[in-house]
């Protein structure tokens, strides 16, 4: 990347960092989204199945409850009577109601024909059941009409509704069968989906962690990059370009400044060629002012030989005049070199302030990361959610199997299989509670980690905030710069006054020309001024170092 320039490798490192950065994010986010895909999923289609499973089954002992109790001759009374038959109604309902439910949930070809299979078992035992029911209502009936307990009509309809129920009982047997064969079923399945759940939770979030601490890893190597690269193109360069200067500063011109082809490098050059160009000003001017100096002992030496003519005298003052004309040439020639190293210097500065506006736009960029993190975090609480959910329906669960172990210990000795099945269903709660519990415990991690991902990127927006003050710090330094290039243009411009005093010195010279009598007097004048001149341009050039 050395081939690049600053701005655009720090551009660069920084649109890297953010296309990885979005990457992770894309990743976590579809992570997220797989996982309470399968949340839904299994919440809309798994539970269901067991928990209709579960209200069928418990209907089903309901209806078998209340059977006996129409066959026991202790519960005559009609009221009681009454109850039973509402009982074994609303079961029936609740019952057919779950069948509705289940049927309408997808299920695959084996599940369907046991799920077809229990459908008939079931209207078999209905069917056997009803004629239970049928047969009691008649006894009722018997007994409304005036007959007596001990009545042989009423004995033989005890003993054919007794046959019935047994009957019935066979059904509801086999019907129970089936019915604990598809729950236990549902448990086995709904168990090896939970594991994968888990485990697919598991799987997510240590590819979130992973990628997280990949992003960080590459953010600190990023970093460390950017800070070598402003180190070796940025700051040392400028800071051996301002030891040059302030040795050109001192007079030293012998000083060689090189470059590369950066921001920098360039500025290097262009102030290396200024020197050059300053140099070869200078030593004009030390030649410019020894032909001074020669050309005014020239006309010490005319004064003193004035008296060999006119056109000797003329020709020696048109002489200093030219001499006079090439040096204000020269000093203008110089003063144009140096509005150009002064138009340099504020490009230099432009470019610097340009510089420090990248840096800027880099740190804003950066402070978008934190946004992300955020908005993985609102995903982590809407699973938390999810899994509150859960916990939910474990808990209606666990109070379904209290009532359930509460009916079997209402029916005695006949609820005793339907208490087993209350137990089993209240570990299941329990077991899903659990897992619940789990699956939110790695939630919060995943939330620490988040939060740890947050407060490190706030240190490196720190960080950064140091690389834009230290890039500031060098703006200031180049400005300081700038001003001395400016202050030296300033000094051409007092040497440029100079030259118009030698100037208006040659206008004197021609003005005296013209007065015949004061010749003299004012060839000597003007020579000893063109000779202190002289003097002082060669003092100015002494105090540089050419060679």
């Amino acid at each position: 990347m050395r081939r690049f320039n600053i701005s655009t490798q720090i551009l660069l490192t920084f649109g890297l960092m953010a296309m990885v950065t979005v990457l992770v994010g894309v990743l976590c986010i579809g992570g997220m989204v797989s996982l309470t895909r399968n949340l839904c999923d299994f919440n809309n289609n798994y539970l269901p199945r067991i928990e209709n499973l579960l209200i069928i089954n418990e209907s089903h002992h309901k209806v078998l409850v209340a059977e006996r109790g129409l066959l026991n001759n202790k519960m005559l009374r009609s009221d009681l009577r009454k109850a039973q038959y509402d009982y074994i109604e609303k079961a029936l309902k609740e019952a057919d109601e779950a069948f509705q439910a289940y049927s309408s949930l997808p299920m695959e070809e084996e599940e369907r024909m046991r799920w077809g299979e229990l459908k008939r078992a079931w209207q078999s035992w209905q069917e056997k059941h009803g004629k239970v029911v049928s047969l009691a209502r008649k006894k009722d009936e018997l007994l409304a009409s005036g007959f007596k307990i001990d009545d042989p009509a009423v004995s033989a309809l005890d003993e054919e509704t007794f046959a019935a129920s047994m009957e019935a009982r066979e059904g509801f047997l086999h019907t129970q069968n089936l019915l604990k064969d598809m729950i236990n079923n549902e448990k086995t399945w709904i168990g090896d989906k939970t594991e994968k759940v888990l485990q697919r939770s598991s799987l997510t979030g240590k590819i979130v962690v992973g990628l997280i601490v990949f992003n960080i890893f590459l953010a600190c190597m990023l970093i460390m990059y950017i800070n070598g690269m402003l180190k070796r193109r940025l700051i040392k360069p400028i800071d051996d370009l301002t030891s040059v200067m302030e040795k050109a500063a001192t007079g030293d011109l012998t000083v060689e400044i090189t470059g590369g082809s950066d921001e920098v490098g360039r500025l290097a050059r262009a102030t290396g060629d200024m020197l050059g160009q300053f140099r070869l000003m200078v030593k004009d001017i030390a030649e410019k002012a020894e032909t001074v100096a020669a050309s005014a002992e020239e006309l010490g030496a005319s004064s003193e030989q004035v008296s060999e003519g006119i056109v000797q005298k003329t020709a020696d003052v048109n002489s200093i005049t030219v001499k006079v004309k090439e040096v204000g040439d020269i000093i203008l020639g110089i003063g144009k070199k140096a509005k150009e190293a002064e138009n340099v210097a504020r490009e230099g500065m432009k470019f610097t302030e340009a510089l420090n506006d990248e840096i800027h736009a880099g740190l804003e960029l950066s402070s978008k990361i934190p946004d992300v993190m955020h908005n993985l975090m609102q995903n982590s609480r809407e699973i938390s959610k999810i899994v509150n959910l859960i916990n939910s329906i474990a808990d209606q669960t666990n109070l379904l199997a209290l009532n359930a172990a509460i009916e079997a210990a209402r029916a005695g000795e006949a609820g005793k299989g339907f208490a087993v099945v209350a137990e089993e269903v209240r570990k299941l709660a329990e077991q899903a509670a659990n897992a619940a519990k789990d699956i939110f415990e790695l939630i919060n991690i995943n939330n620490d980690n988040t939060q740890k991902v947050e407060n490190i990127m706030e240190e490196v927006l720190k960080a950064f905030g140091v690389f834009a003050d230290k890039a500031k710090d060098n703006e200031e330094s180049f400005k300081n710069i700038a001003e001395r290039i400016l202050a030296l243009a300033g000094s051409f411009k007092e040497i440029e006054d100079a030259v118009g005093v030698m100037n208006e010195g040659a206008g004197s010279i021609a003005a005296v020309f013209e007065e015949e009598s004061a010749l003299m007097e004012e060839i000597n004048a003007s020579a000893q001024t063109l000779a202190g001149i002289a003097e002082e341009m060669n003092l100015s050039v002494n105090r540089f170092k050419l060679k």
